[in-house]
């Protein structure tokens, strides 16, 4: 038999990795109560209390499946970035090494010469006094 503190604790890790997630991703803890709360139909104080270990509370089935699936959503979630990222390293791995066997870009335009820098002109707006400031 689990008693209400069993039930708990094996609730609380779960519900504290939801926590932190989300608290990464917002950058606020009370945020990340109340966002993980609303997902579970709970309130923020019952997140803090189950993570907290108060005894006035108790996760109950639905909670637990709840966290459950929540905990799923974000492993989905993490297994597609992760790849996404993978696929994007790749793709920049497979660019630099066809840089590197291509050599330096080059356009086959003649770059021409040097322009001289242009002379300011008499009663042109460079000559113009400057207001003293």
């Amino acid at each position: 038999m689990v008693t209400v503190e069993q039930a708990n604790e094996v609730a609380r890790d779960p519900l504290l990795r939801l926590v932190l997630d989300r608290k990464d991703r917002t950058g606020s803890l009370m945020a990340a109560y109340d966002d993980v709360g609303g997902c579970l139909g709970r309130s923020p104080s019952w997140v803090r209390k189950v993570i907290g270990r108060a005894a006035d509370v108790s996760v109950g089935l639905h909670d637990w499946l709840n966290i459950n699936t929540l905990c799923a959503r974000l492993d989905e979630a993490s297994a597609r970035l992760e790849a996404a990222t993978a696929a994007r390293e790749e793709a920049r791995r497979a660019v630099r090494e066809a840089a590197a066997v291509a050599g330096p870009l080059r356009s086959g335009r003649d770059p021409g010469p040097a322009v001289a820098p242009a002379r300011v002109m008499p009663g042109t707006l460079a000559e113009l006094p400057r207001a003293p400031g």
